[in-house]
């Protein structure tokens, strides 16, 4: 499944983020509630920019990327349960964490895990609407775990919470 976001621009530029390119998924919506929270960022660093053509162009051309050892991009399926939590565990002071959905038990583990060494965690989650077929939040085992183990987490008040980064 594609569910990537990024363009490369000139061979010097990437722009990659969680945002969709739709009038909700860039702040215009209809409705302002209905707008998406959402992260763009702009990486210029030669060897990213050098990897996220190299991925774009492998995606076009209906190839693998499991050969490819990536430095820079965090690129799931190929690297991106190990490195994400090497990163999680690489955290000494600070951890501020943003996602739509939160249900991967083992990351939760590791973020508690962060919290026990000391690490100021925090944690922000999308906020679904229930429905009678849909009763219970997504994310409600995640921030009920999590704020038993004495984590700041919670759901997004404001908007819809579509964004996914780790600071």
């Amino acid at each position: 499944l594609d569910h990537a976001k990024f363009m490369i621009i000139d061979n010097r530029d990437m722009l990659f983020g969680t945002g969709n390119l739709t009038k909700g998924g860039l702040g215009e919506g209809a409705r302002p509630e209905w707008n998406n929270i959402d992260f763009w960022v702009e990486d210029t660093r030669a060897e990213a920019v050098k990897e996220g053509a190299t991925l774009f162009e492998r995606d076009w051309n209906r190839q693998s990327t499991s050969d490819i050892t990536f430095k820079h991009l965090v690129l799931t399926p190929d690297n991106a349960n190990s490195r994400i939590g090497d990163l999680i565990d690489s955290a000494k002071d600070r951890l501020y964490v943003y996602n739509q959905t939160l249900t991967d038990q083992a990351l939760i583990d590791i973020l508690i895990a962060a919290k026990q060494r000391g690490v100021d965690v925090r944690v922000l989650v999308g906020k679904v609407e229930t429905t009678p077929e849909r009763p219970i939040q997504p994310n409600q085992k995640a921030v009920d775990q999590l704020t038993a183990a004495g984590i700041n987490a919670d759901f997004m008040a404001r908007n819809y919470l579509h964004a996914k980064g780790i600071i």
